[in-house]
Parts: structure tokens; C-alpha cells; sequence
């Protein structure tokens, strides 16, 4: 979706949160067609490229779809900083050094018209829906801006003068500014992005510094929206592209952070564009190329439940008995609900993956070959079976299709995992129990090639440790939670962090404590639903903090309002919560009410 119709000549794509882009870009330009500085691109919505190559003193011009540039504008052009079309298909191009000016180049002129008067270069152009040029000058530490229909200049942020206070800039680079008038800017020197709202002198930080909690940034010199609102950054000084999402911020390309040649790599990246398809172009400077990444995937589900809860949602304490060890053996170690209601339990005694259709109350055999002592499981939106192969040496195989490909290696762990989850790049995680680890692995690499992203291998209670984990769960924004069952908490690792965040338990400022939390799930909106294994009881979070859902006596038992060691939980579409009743070995159902 492009907002044509509002009269912002960029595109917007609509993205769902689970949206994913080919982690390998193709070059769509090298140093031999657009030089060694290429400082700007802009795509308009008719798929228009536009790129600003500032040795070479002009502006390129490419077609949709075509490899080969259309136009040169070059006249009277000096070390071009930034580029902008306009909805009419008009150029507007930083002309600076040493002519103090933008210009304007119409559809098929041979030279450009001054249209604003600057004090020095405009890293940034923007126009808006009502016909104003912005201009972001970097050594001026200000962003002016001038109606098209007249010569009247203002400023639209900052004072001139370079400092981090609310109304000041410090080295601003690329802007942005939405429908509703909002001035996002690149605050480089700041390492920040900054939100002007109209009419407003003092901004609000976005992301960086100055914020808690979000993303660290490194010299930050471009930013564009989606069609939700949602930023994407380019992060000159850390080598990577930004995205926002709903759990926050995240890396998206280069997340190594470390400059590089190869296609997953950037290398002091200054501008990027999207297409009309959510493709993303990127004009990687230190490389000396533009660099496009396809958008990969772009569904709105992801295979597990995530309802919309009111914060005084409640569930009736009497639960429903689903099936009862008569027809699942004893002590089930994993349950999981998939996004069309389906129930897959690891009957952990029975060697058997058991699955319940929805409206079904019985449980059928569904995997059978292949298993041995079957533990956690993960179900994807294509229908492939992730398990916990418990008996065959600390293995998680899959099932493709359903189960009908039969079973392959999917990632060897040598140890238990407690907890599998499968996140919206296909990386495979596991939390290994006894070794006191998260690891993960992309589903697609056929060698055994793991890393390592949470705990160090021995069991402690510091910030980069972990102590017995359980179920763990990654958000579509990649941050993971985990259920830190030895130390008696909830962890958070942000996408892009080495440390972990206590969110809930021993360690943090919340009042209610645990007793071996052991899996943990997050509703839409991103609150916590936890077993407490040790406490007999599940919790939740809504705006007013942590409670008690079902359980709620902490006393171990077998009657319909009790539960004995859960292990796990899982919503359903309806917010229903389903319960894996390890001690007492039976599925319980709590009915959202």
C-alpha cells in the first residue's frame, strides 16, 4: 500500500510484523555505473530510481525494472548530497558545493531551476503533502523547510546551534515527515532518531539516545516509515538497517555490526528506499554500491496464537480435562496450539506425537516412527513438526508436510531441550537444559552450524547466565524470552544484545516471585503468560502488572481448579489457555471467559 493518494511520491508498504527479506542482497549497482560515493537513493511509486552519486557530480535515473539508467542530470551539478522526487515526477537535488542551493529539474529539462537558498548541504530532502521542501543542513544542525508555491523559509527543527536538548540537533542527516505532518529526523551526532510533532519546537526521541530500552544507534543518517508508521534507520557508524516492529526495535540487515563486502554485509550505509513491492534498497557508501533486498515473505500469521486480551480478561478457574493418561501415557513433556486450533502433544511415555483436530476431543496418533522419548515441540505455518527427539541423543528432528516426508535431522544439541520455538526467519531455537544455554541454527542450513546466543555455559544468576532454562518464546520483533527455571525469573534478550533483562521474577522490580517458571508465551500485545512449575499455578501481565490466572491456591493437586507441575502452555485463536498438567498427565483447558 503507497499513499499516492495523500501526495507523498515515496512508497509505504504495507508489512506484516512477521515480514521477512532475503538475508543475501543482489547488487543492483557497482562502482562502474554510479562511482565511488553514491550518497542517495529515492524510489517514487512508480518504481522510479533515483540516485545521487557524488563524485561523479549527477544524479542517475533508472526505470522500473531496468538495469540500465535512462537518465544522466549532470549540468551545473556539484557533489550532489541528497535526491527527492516529487509527485509530479520533478527532481530536486542538493546542489551545495559551492552553489548554496537545491534544484529543481522538470520531467525532460536539460538544467535545473534554483528553487532554495542554503547555507550549506542538505543531506536530507523531503516534501510533504502540502507542497513544503524540507532540507536537513548538517553543519547548521537544523532541518528549514519552504512552501514550492512561494519563497517563504522557516525553520522545522532544531536552533542552529548543535546540542542534545529537546529542541536542538547535532549533525542531522536524513528526514522524514508522515501524512499527519510529523518530522522524523536522523539525529547523527545525537545518535538518535527525534519526532517533531507540528507546531512543536521540542521533540520527542524515538529510538537511541535518551531512550530505555530500545536500540543503540551509531551515527543513524536515514529513517523512512512503512505504511504503519513503523521506522526503518540506516545506522552508518554500526554497518546495519533498523526496523521497528511492535515489540520494538531490531536489526534487520547486517547485524553483525561489523563492516563487510559480502551480500549479507554493509559497509557505512547512507540511504535506502523502498520499492512498491517492500523491496529494499540501500545505499551501502563504503562499499561503493546500492544493494537490494527482496522482501522474502510477507504473510500476517505465524503459527502459534496471539489474542487480544482485555487487561481484566479472565478464564473460568474449573478447567476441562482434554485427554487424561489412559490415552497419553504418563508425564507428557510438549504442547503446542496452532494457529487453526489444532492441539500436538509429545505423549513423551507413548513415543508418539498425538494431535486433536479442533471441535475433536479425542487425541490420534499422528507421528509414531522415528521417536524416542518425545519432549518439545514446535508446530510452523507450513505444517512442519519440530520435536525434541529426548531418546536419540539430544536431537530435535522435523516432520515436513505434515509428517508425510517422514523425519530428518533438524539440529543436534547434545542435551535436553526444554523449550523449541521456530521465529519468522526460520532460526531454530533450543534452551539445553543442563547446559545452561539458548542456542540457535537457520532451519534451511543443512550442516549442523549452531551459535550460542544465550548463557555461557554455566549455570549462574549475572545477566549474560542462565540456570536450567525452560520454555522459551521469540517474539516477530526477534527478542527471546526465556523461561529461567533455576533462577526463579523471567529472561529477556533483545534482538541485537549480549545481556539479558530480568522482565519478571528473582532480580526484578515486580513483587510476585516464582518457583521454577517453565514456559512462558506472550498474548498481542506483549504480555506474559507463565507456568510456574514449582507453584502449581499460571500467571499473566496486563497493564497493572502480574497476577494469578488459574491455580491460584499454589496447592499441588488433581482437582478441575488445580494442576500439579505444569510444564507448559499454549493459547488457542479463541484466548483459551491450554495447560500441560505434567504431574497430574492430562491437557487441562481453561475456558476464556
Amino acid at each position: 500500500m503507497n499513499v499516492e493518494g495523500l501526495g507523498l511520491s515515496i512508497n509505504q508498504p504495507k508489512l506484516c510484523p512477521s515480514a521477512t527479506w532475503n538475508s543475501e542482497a543482489i547488487t543492483f549497482a557497482d562502482s562502474n555505473t554510479i562511482g565511488t560515493q553514491p550518497y542517495s537513493i529515492s524510489i517514487d511509486i512508480n518504481n522510479i530510481i533515483y540516485i545521487a552519486e557524488g563524485n561523479l557530480n549527477r544524479v542517475q535515473v533508472w526505470q522500473n525494472g531496468n538495469s540500465t539508467p535512462i537518465r544522466n542530470i549532470s549540468n551545473g551539478l556539484n557533489t550532489p548530497q541528497a535526491v527527492f522526487s516529487s509527485i509530479n515526477g520533478d527532481i530536486y537535488v542538493d546542489n551545495s558545493k559551492p552553489n548554496r542551493q537545491v534544484d529543481r529539474w522538470t520531467v525532460n529539462a536539460t538544467n535545473g531551476t534554483r528553487v532554495m537558498n542554503i547555507s550549506d548541504a542538505c543531506y536530507g530532502l523531503f516534501i510533504d503533502i502540502n507542497n513544503y521542501l524540507y532540507c536537513s543542513i548538517d553543519s547548521a544542525h537544523q532541518v528549514i523547510k519552504q512552501s514550492l508555491d512561494n519563497d517563504t523559509l522557516s525553520v522545522a527543527a532544531g536552533t542552529s546551534t548543535g546540542g542534545n536538548k529537546a529542541n536542538q540537533l547535532n549533525h542531522p542527516r536524513g528526514i522524514f515527515v508522515d501524512i499527519n505532518l510529523n518530522v522524523y529526523v536522523a539525529d547523527s551526532g545525537n545518535a538518535r532518531i527525534q519526532l517533531f510533532t507540528p507546531g512543536q519546537s521540542n521533540a520527542t526521541t524515538v529510538v537511541g539516545t535518551g531512550t530505555s530500552g530500545t536500540f543503540t544507534l551509531n551515527q543513524p543518517v536515514a529513517v523512512i516509515l512503512d505504511s504503519d508508521g513503523y521506522l526503518f534507520i540506516a545506522d552508518f557508524g554500526n554497518n546495519c538497517i533498523i526496523r521497528s516492529g511492535r515489540s520494538g526495535f531490531y536489526c534487520l540487515f547486517g547485524c553483525t555490526y561489523h563492516s563487510g563486502t559480502a551480500s549479507n554485509q554493509l559497509n557505512n550505509p547512507q540511504s535506502l528506499s523502498f520499492d512498491s513491492y517492500g523491496n529494499l534498497y540501500i545505499a551501502d557508501s563504503g562499499n561503493h554500491r546500492i544493494q537490494k533486498f527482496i522482501l522474502a515473505t510477507n504473510s500476517c500469521d505465524v503459527s502459534y496464537n496471539l489474542p487480544k486480551l482485555c487487561s481484566n480478561a479472565t478464564w473460568n478457574p474449573d478447567a476441562i480435562t482434554v485427554p487424561h493418561s489412559t490415552s497419553i501415557g504418563l508425564h507428557p513433556q510438549g504442547l503446542f496450539v496452532n494457529n487453526n486450533n489444532t492441539v500436538y502433544l509429545s505423549a513423551t511415555a507413548l513415543n508418539t506425537i498425538l494431535v486433536s483436530l479442533e471441535g475433536n476431543t479425542s487425541l490420534q496418533t499422528y507421528i509414531s516412527s522415528d521417536l524416542s522419548g518425545p519432549g518439545a515441540i514446535f508446530v510452523t505455518v507450513n505444517g512442519t513438526v519440530y520435536v525434541h527427539n529426548g531418546g536419540n541423543n539430544g536431537s530435535i528432528y522435523k516432520w515436513a508436510n505434515n509428517g508425510a516426508a517422514g523425519s530428518a535431522l533438524a539440529m543436534f544439541v547434545n542435551g535436553t531441550c526444554n523449550g523449541i520455538f521456530v521465529d519468522i526467519q526460520d532460526n531454530i531455537y533450543c534452551s539445553v537444559r543442563h547446559r545452561h544455554i539458548v542456542t540457535k541454527k537457520l532451519s534451511n542450513n543443512s550442516a549442523n552450524t549452531t551459535t550460542t546466543i544465550a548463557g555461557n555455559g554455566t549455570a549462574g544468576s549475572g545477566p549474560y547466565m542462565l540456570r536450567i532454562p525452560r520454555g522459551i518464546f521469540v517474539d516477530v520483533g526477534l527478542n527471546l524470552y526465556i523461561a529461567d527455571c533455576g533462577n526463579n525469573r523471567v529472561q529477556l534478550l533483545q534482538q541485537g544484545y549480549t545481556n539479558m533483562t530480568t522482565v519478571v521474577g528473582n532480580g526484578s522490580n515486580e513483587t510476585i516471585t516464582f518457583s521454577c517458571p517453565s514456559s512462558v508465551v506472550l498474548d498481542a500485545d506483549g504480555y506474559l503468560f507463565i507456568a510456574d512449575y514449582n507453584n502449581q499455578r499460571i500467571i499473566g501481565s496486563n497493564a497493572n502488572g502480574y497476577r494469578c490466572i488459574v491455580g491460584c491456591t499454589n496447592a499441588n493437586g488433581s482437582a478441575s481448579n488445580q494442576l500439579s507441575q505444569p510444564w507448559s502452555l499454549s493459547f488457542d485463536s479463541y484466548g483459551n489457555i491450554f495447560v500441560n498438567d505434567f504431574g497430574n498427565s492430562r491437557v487441562q483447558k481453561f475456558l476464556f471467559i
